[in-house]
């Protein structure tokens, strides 16, 4: 291969003059996915949310225990559809790290199709932030505009000035991609003067970085400067060591543009030691790609060579076909030069081949622009063929008019028969509604009845029988005090006992769970534990609801412990979602036979019955006895 078909092959070959939108590509996506945690633990902060993002750090530093933190996090993600979504934005930032565009934007998608409440909306722009990355990677960089837009929108209606910083730099990333520089410019200057909304030093980092760059492209060099320095000591003031690679890649550049070569060497040096030193590959990609560009504007031939192999090695294990393009031009270039012309055309062929994908961003606003101009021809025939049209059923309309009148008296007549039986739908709706009311009613006295008939055979059986003994032992002559007292003691207890039991029990004021958790607490001795459990602390029912429910569990207690010969009882209320609430009051005694369960449930029975629950009752001899009612909150 001699040097005129070499030539050949370069005359066919794009120049890219900078390496800029890929180191800015770099920096964009570092910062949007450090936001991805920094947005996973806003708003209103729980535990679980905390929980959940310790557990994906916990799994990154204990590869041995990955498996069992990840388990954790998903656990917890069960909890609730907040807890889902926290989760699912932790893991489509790990995935998307991973370099997996694919599932990343797939678990991304999965995260917008929950239902989200305005406490935590902006939790749904991290979704779209991800999209958005997985777009500009993929070179559909409208796309990912169209889709930080879509974050833009949820971020302003919180007033999250933070995240709206991150938006407008990504915005600006892509801008760079395009080399629209002043747009970029515009969106980085936006995200800049949010610049003091921001907490986390990576990020600021970036933004900082990327408003120098932006300085950069549009001839503001020596403005830019100041700006990398500023984000290079904010790097070293955090111990920011991603930071300090955003900052040395953004001192590499400027002196890059300013032609201070031996500078901007150094810098690109730097940075390859530190990204391989925290094994961050993708910067130093751009690193090694930014210092051949580097060399071979300087013309030197000899150290494009010495780094050409690892650059091109590095850039296809990272899947990068626009760094491999150009890093193979270069090299073919270079090798071309020192006579290597099979070597050389080799290179200059293959990146030829690459161009042809890297070419679809370059053309792509080309491509937009020539589809304007054709709407706009399109639309200047298409109003003539509408007058044309109009012209037509104009002659038409007269004849049409009897039928419209006709289909509108049809339509009429449709919407009064329509209203008329949902007004009898209504009121036979409210009809049954009425009765259930009642039957709960009907219940709920019922309840309350047959507690006061309880009492009272406590208070004559236990209270009177108790003052009886004591009376006795107190006529008696050879009365023991001790035992007086110890009697006594008995007697204070069950009082106390019962009166708690009388005490009415305000659900206005009170959960459900917490009048039931209270119920256990007062119920469990050092004989006997009672164990509640419930993951709806704060939800309120409908008043008589509550209380039916609270009865039921309070007779379902008080049967275990007189009859079941226990050790444990275990209560347990839990959300099971969609309005589904289930109660379980489980004990490890000695269970009950298929003839009492008739007897001794039927007070129970009608009360579930008039809630529209349903009953399940497991058991067996000598391994205890299960009671869950299921239960429709709507």
């Amino acid at each position: 291969m001699d040097t005129k078909s070499i030539n050949k092959i370069l005359k066919r070959l794009p120049l890219f003059r900078g390496l800029s939108p890929f180191i800015v590509l770099s920096i964009f996506i570092f910062s949007c996915t450090q936001n991805d945690i920094q947005n996973a633990s806003s708003g209103s902060i729980t535990q679980d949310s905390i929980n959940i993002v310790q557990s994906f750090s916990k799994s990154k530093n204990n590869k041995d225990s990955s498996t069992i933190y990840l388990k954790v996090a998903e656990t917890i993600a069960r909890k609730s559809a907040k807890n889902e979504a926290i989760y699912l934005g932790v893991l489509s930032k790990e995935i998307f790290m991973q370099g997996q565009l694919a599932a990343a934007d797939s678990i991304a998608d999965k995260g917008l199709s929950l239902n989200y409440e305005s406490e935590w909306i902006g939790l749904k722009g991290k979704f779209y932030n991800i999209k958005g990355n997985v777009a500009g990677l993929k070179k559909n960089i409208y796309e990912s505009i169209d889709l930080y837009l879509q974050a833009e929108k949820i971020y302003e209606s919180i007033h999250d000035s933070a995240a709206l910083a991150g938006i407008y730099s990504n915005i600006a990333n892509c801008d760079f991609s395009l080399k629209n520089y002043p747009s970029a410019y515009q969106y980085a200057t936006k995200a800049y003067s949010l610049l003091p909304s921001v907490k986390e030093a990576n990020i600021a980092s970036n933004i900082i970085i990327t408003y120098a760059l932006s300085l950069n492209k549009v001839g503001k060099n020596k403005e830019a400067l100041p700006f990398v320095r500023k984000a290079d000591s904010l790097s070293n003031a955090t111990q920011n060591k991603v930071g300090k690679i955003v900052a040395t890649i953004g001192f590499a550049e400027v002196y890059k543009s300013s032609r201070k070569f031996d500078s901007a060497a150094f810098y690109y040096q730097k940075c390859i030691a530190l990204s391989q030193e925290l094994g961050i590959k993708h910067f130093e990609l751009m690193s090694q790609i930014g210092l051949m560009s580097l060399y071979e504007e300087q013309g030197k031939i000899t150290d494009i060579l010495r780094i050409a192999e690892p650059a091109i090695e590095l850039a296809k294990e990272q899947q990068n076909t626009d760094v491999l393009h150009t890093a193979k031009r270069i090299a073919g270039k270079a090798f071309a030069k020192e006579g290597q012309y099979q070597k050389g055309f080799q290179l200059l062929t293959e990146s030829y081949t690459l161009y042809d994908s890297v070419a679809g961003v370059e053309n792509q606003k080309n491509i937009n622009e020539l589809l304007v101009k054709y709407d706009a021809e399109k639309n200047e025939k298409a109003i003539l063929n509408q007058n044309l049209l109009i012209a037509k059923q104009e002659a038409k309309l007269r004849s049409r008019q009897i039928i419209i009148l006709g289909l509108v008296l049809g339509l009429a007549l449709v919407f009064i028969l329509y209203f008329y039986f949902r007004k009898l739908n209504k009121e036979r709706f409210l009809r049954f509604e009425i009765e259930k009311q009642l039957k709960i009613g009907d219940a709920y006295i019922s309840g309350e009845q047959k507690e006061r008939t309880r009492l009272a055979f406590e208070i004559h059986d236990g209270i009177a029988s108790e003052l009886t003994g004591i009376t006795y032992k107190l006529r008696s002559n050879n009365a023991n005090t001790n035992e007086i007292i110890e009697l006594l003691t008995g007697l204070h207890e069950n009082t106390r006992r019962i009166s708690h039991r009388l005490m009415p029990i305000d659900f206005e004021q009170k959960t459900l769970a917490e009048a039931v958790q209270n119920l256990c607490d007062k119920n469990s001795t050092s004989a006997i534990e009672v164990v509640f459990f419930s993951n709806m602390q704060k939800e309120q029912l409908e008043i008589n609801n509550s209380l039916l429910l609270y009865r039921i569990i309070q007779e379902l207690i008080n049967n275990a412990l007189k009859y079941a010969a226990c050790k444990s009882i275990f209560v347990r209320l839990e959300n099971k979602g969609d309005h589904k609430i289930e109660i379980c009051v489980e004990d490890d005694g000695i269970g009950i036979d298929e003839n009492e369960v008739g007897k001794g449930f039927a007070s129970i029975k009608e009360r579930i019955k008039s809630l529209g629950a349903s009953l399940l009752i497991e058991s067996e001899k000598n391994e205890g006895t299960t009671v869950k009612i299921n239960y429709s909150n709507e």
